[in-house]
């Protein structure tokens, strides 16, 4: 899944940032949906939590990979062809990814401490 058009650098960054991008935007655009989904299993399961944890398994595991590609293909990008020089590329994205917005209100969501009303 990663080794995407690995001969051509160029090609293998965009087709990874377009996946990624279109794989998040998915996933943000469901997300309500999915935490809505994750509060009925943990009403109607109260006692057993291994469905939850089934079911939150289930999703991350086709969110993480959306995020990896969207992130591999940013940083490729980024260090490949906007800042060639590598003195300059590495800390550029090494700070954008220091400083970037994490989802934690998708993961808020996701765990159920973030109530719907």
């Amino acid at each position: 899944m990663f080794l995407v058009l690995v001969e051509n650098y160029l090609k293998s960054a965009v087709v990874c940032l377009g996946c990624g991008l279109a794989g998040v935007i998915l996933f943000f655009t469901l997300q309500l949906k999915l935490a809505e989904i994750s509060i009925r299993i943990e009403a109607k399961y109260s006692a057993n939590h291994i469905y939850k944890i089934i079911y939150e398994d289930i999703v991350y595991f086709f969110i993480i990979p959306a995020h990896m590609l969207l992130w591999r293909g940013g940083w490729n990008l980024c260090s490949g062809y906007f800042f060639k020089d590598p003195r300059i590329g590495g800390p550029v994205s090494h700070c954008i990814g220091k400083k970037r917005p994490h989802s934690h209100k998708s993961n808020m969501i996701m765990k159920g401490t973030f109530h719907l009303h």
